[in-house]
């Protein structure tokens, strides 16, 4: 074989379906990341009530 054997429509394919891939990915990981962000505001002072020490 003395080259690749690429063809534009093949590559536009790929990087369509991986660009939806990417974005149905997104729904997820937007709300997921706000979770975390709340979890990171938590005050885990365990001399307060219902904080558990470890």
């Amino acid at each position: 074989m003395t080259g690749w054997d690429l063809k534009p429509q093949g590559i536009r394919a790929v990087l369509k379906t991986t660009g939806e891939v990417v974005a149905g990915g997104l729904t997820y990981a937007t709300p997921f990341g706000g979770h975390l962000s709340s979890v990171a505001a938590v005050d885990m002072d365990p001399k307060k009530p219902g904080v558990q020490e470890r």
